[in-house]
Formats: structure tokens, sequence, C-alpha cells
């Protein structure tokens, strides 16, 4: 027997995933749910984790009735992904959590961050991780407004993402059911959004779903060229054609789901010496991303900074099986030697020079008055949080440069910075620079000297 939703007003948007075998080698993409407190991003996680089958039923039950218990019956699917007490009790993400999914063709690292400004620090961290961003967007009456705004998280958190390197973004048009999957209302939030976001990314896709109710997150595949030549052909929604959709009609989306999006995704690599940052560890296994390159079992690697030999004693997937290499983009446990290592400390195949200076361009974002010769404060750049001084600053007129003391917001100038200690720090390399709860400027690295 069909339920209302196969059957219904949402039947247009219900859709399902086959996911192929794990063996076969497909390239890994890091995804970061970004987006203001309450957008419903762990909600949005549970469900693309139930819709995967990777929940066992009984634990689902249980949350189910705890939730029940506590008049918070809509928390469950959260609480497949905020899984620490505290969480729980606050209805709030407190730190960054990492699951794999294996779709048809990409292997997605999916990181659900907090979306309190308190916790934006740890919001940071996992924007560093990741190759592309779904920010999340709730469609409740005064829960975009609220997010939007100056002092909601929205705004920064794409800022941010943008400054952690983050090269892709997908918009999700949240809680659609809250409004009967109007396309007149997607229409509207998607023209506000759009000024903003071109201004951050050359494109971003738009999709409308419902995280609780599950529609229009996940898509169906048979994995064989016809559906993929349907799968292909869809027609997503960008800030170029969304007033072309027909309100009017009811099956009025017809572009990939959330899911579709991220398996069509392509992440470009560099080519070069294997550099990995390390996220996390625990009794000498490390949890690293893999930015560039090929890492081996037995390979000998240079810590940075220290200079000293590292060696890989094992290579772990997800589910700790021992696998003989890793490649750009994998995240893997590692095994080493040593116990020495740090988060935020790389490693590489060849010895590479550490520095505490370099040039950077800035953008100016918010400041306290104005950004000046001699000023301090926390720059984030991949897992590190350092102390920052400026100690010079250029500005562009016309096709000259001249020396400034300082620059105001909204300005760009080309900075010359100190960090309080040695990093292995590259040309192109993106980072954020914030005072206390302001993010004062976003840059570029230019020149390391």
């Amino acid at each position: 027997m069909p339920t209302d939703r196969q059957t219904g007003p949402y039947a247009r948007f219900n859709r399902f995933i086959f996911v192929s075998p794990m063996s076969v080698k497909k390239p890994t993409i890091s995804v970061v749910f970004i987006g203001h407190v309450d957008a419903g991003k762990s909600t949005l996680s549970g469900r693309v984790l139930l819709s995967l089958n990777l929940v066992d039923s009984r634990l689902l039950e249980k949350y189910k009735e705890e939730s029940r218990s506590l008049n918070r019956e809509s928390w469950y699917l959260s609480w497949l992904t905020d899984t620490s007490p505290i969480e729980r009790e606050k209805g709030k993400t407190l730190e960054t959590c990492s699951t794999i999914l294996d779709l048809p063709h990409n292997r997605v690292n999916l990181l659900d961050t907090p979306g309190h400004k308190l916790y934006l620090t740890d919001m940071i961290r996992g924007a560093n991780q990741a190759d592309v961003a779904v920010l999340v967007i709730s469609a409740r009456k005064g829960e975009f407004e609220a997010g939007f705004e100056r002092s909601g998280q929205t705004r920064e958190h794409v800022i941010l993402a943008k400054a952690g390197g983050v090269k892709h973004c997908i918009c999700v048009i949240n809680k659609m059911d809250q409004r009967n999957f109007e396309a007149t209302y997607f229409k509207e939030i998607v023209g506000k959004l759009d000024v903003f976001l071109r201004k951050i990314f050359k494109k971003v896709m738009y999709v409308p779903v419902s995280g609780y109710e599950g529609i229009n997150v996940l898509y169906e595949n048979e994995f064989d060229g016809r559906a993929d030549d349907q799968h292909s052909s869809a027609c997503n929604v960008t800030g170029d054609n969304y007033n072309d959709i027909n309100e009017h009609e009811d099956d009025w989306y017809r572009g990939d789901s959330l899911l579709g999006m991220l398996d069509k995704i392509r992440v470009e690599r560099p080519f070069g010496g294997t550099m990995l940052t390390i996220l996390d560890k625990s009794k000498n296994v490390l949890q690293v991303k893999i930015e560039e390159g090929m890492v081996k079992k037995n390979d000998e690697l240079f810590a940075l900074p220290g200079g000293y030999k590292v060696s890989i004693n094992a290579i772990l997937d997800d589910e700790d099986v021992e696998i003989e290499d890793a490649r750009a983009g994998d995240i893997v446990k590692i095994r080493v030697n040593t116990d020495t290592l740090e988060i935020g400390n790389a490693l590489a195949h060849a010895m590479e020079t550490c520095t505490d200076t370099f040039t950077c361009q800035l953008n100016v974002l918010d400041c306290k008055g104005v950004l000046s010769v001699g000023y301090k404060a926390v720059l984030h750049l991949k897992m590190n949080s350092l102390s920052v001084k400026v100690l010079g600053l250029q500005i562009k007129k016309g096709e000259k440069v001249y020396k400034t003391e300082y620059v105001r917001k909204g300005e760009k100038a080309l900075g010359k910075v100190k960090i309080d200690k040695k990093a292995y720090i590259r040309v192109g390399d993106c980072f954020a620079v914030r005072d206390e709860d302001i993010t004062v400027a976003i840059g570029v690295v230019r020149k390391v000297l």
C-alpha cells in the first residue's frame, strides 16, 4: 500500500538511492554542512544516514522513544549525528561529526558542523577540510530572516567556507514541507540569497528539500546507461534560471536531489608531493586528509614543522580495514611510529621549508574602526589557529601601489603578516582572520618569505 508521500503532493520529490559496492575505487570528496543554528543541518544529516540504511533499526527505535518522552519527537534524526548527552540536551551541534557515504560515483566524507556562533571555531575546522559546502537554509517563517540578517550566521559561514578553500556550493532550502513546497516562496528566497552568494562563489545550485520528511534528499539510479542519461539531463536551479520556474505546475522542480548533485561533483586535485593534514590522533593512529598525491604503507615522510622523519606502519579505511595506499581526497587513518605529532601538523614526502612570515591578499569584511599596521588577531589556516600580527599594508590605486597605515571595512589590501610560530604554508592557501567574535578579513597567501 503506497504511503501519502509516495502518492500525495510530495510524490514528485520522493526519490531513492541504490548504493554501489565500496570495492569500486571512486574519488572521495569532503562535504561540509553549514548554516545558521536550527536550519536543520543535523536532522538532514540524520535523514541521509537513515535513508542509506546506515542506522540500526533498534537504535532508531530507541532514539524515537527517548525523544518522544522528552516531548522532542522531531529530534530523533539529529541524534544520529549529535551523539553527546549535552548536544541532545541543548538540541544543538557542539562539535563536527564526520560520516563516510558511498554513492555511485563519489565517496563522500560528510561533515556536520555547529551553527551557533559560540562554536564557530569548530565550524571553521570543518570547513577547512571540505571541498564542497552545503549551505542549509530554513524555509520556516522567520528562520530564514533570522539567519540571513547581520546577527545571523548564514553570511559568515559562507565567507568562512570560501576562506577555507571550498570551491563548490550547494544551497539547500530545507523545511519546505512547512511551506507545502510552494514554488513562489522557493523563488523568493533563492532571489534574495543569490545576490549575496554570487559575490562569493561563481555558481551555486539550489535544491528544495525536507530533511525531516526525507523529501528530495536522495535519488534514483538503476546503474545502467539509460538511468545515467536520464539523471544527467536534470535541469538544476541556479541564479540564472530560477525565474524560469513555473509556480503553477505541480512538477515545478525538475533538478537533481541533494545527493544527486553531490554525486556529480568532480574536484580537481593538485599534483605533487603527498601532504596530509592531521585531523585527530589516538595511540599513534591519526585521522588524516590526503591533499596531494598518494601515500603507501612503509612510506617515510617528513613532519612539518620540525622536519623529523615519520614512518607509515599501516593505512586503514573508515572500517579499520588495512589498505595498501590512499590518494588525494581520501580521509583515512594511518598508524605511525611516533606520538609527537599534533593536530595541524603536515606530512610530506620531501623536506619543505616552513615559515612564520608571508605576504597575502586581504579582503577586509568587518573591523572595529580600521585594520592597521601592528594589528593583532587570530588566523585560521587549515586546522591551525595562530596568533597573527600585521607588519605592513599596501593598497592599489589605478596602476600604482601605495604604502598605507590602515585599511577600512570593504577595502582590499596587500598585507605582510607574521604568525606566532612556523607552519607549512604554500602560495594559494586560503585563511580567515578573526578578532573575538568577528570575522575581520579573509585572505590568500601570495608569497612565502
